[in-house]
């Protein structure tokens, strides 16, 4: 090797060197930013002796970059259910609170068919009081 091939091979170390610390000390200075991501230099042999500077690629993980679009997808799926659900609600119910009565109301009237059911059952029990359409069970 020439002394001419030494220097412009350290030349071309040194020019790939500083650009790898040019992207270093972008990467260090946009950590704070949303959205920047990691950047990488790609080094390549030249022929002969020597390096070159082959490009700068943005760094990425296919793993973390699925768990963004899983989360994504989950999270949009939701909204528009539950924006969805809201719609329905403000359409076919006025007072919030009718749903909470409607549920008590509901359970009123299987507790009373409940109770009428076991009435049923003891229906030789009791005589019958016709004026008011019901059993009255003899205690």
């Amino acid at each position: 090797m020439t002394l001419a091939d030494a220097l412009n091979s350290a030349r071309s170390s040194l020019m790939a060197t500083g650009m790898q610390t040019s992207v270093i000390s972008r990467n260090i200075a946009g950590v704070n930013q949303d959205g920047y991501s990691r950047k990488n230099v790609l080094v390549a042999t030249l022929p002969g002796n020597g390096v070159y500077v082959a490009g700068i690629q943005r760094a990425s993980s296919a793993g973390l970059f699925y768990n963004v679009l899983k989360a994504a997808s989950t999270t949009a799926k939701q909204d528009s259910l539950y924006n969805g659900l809201q719609k329905i609600a403000a359409t076919t119910v006025d007072d919030p609170g009718s749903i909470a009565r409607g549920a008590a109301c509901q359970a009123e009237k299987r507790a009373a068919a409940v109770c009428d059911r076991a009435g049923q059952r003891h229906a030789g029990a009791g005589r019958s009081d016709r004026r008011e359409g019901r059993r009255i069970v003899a205690q």
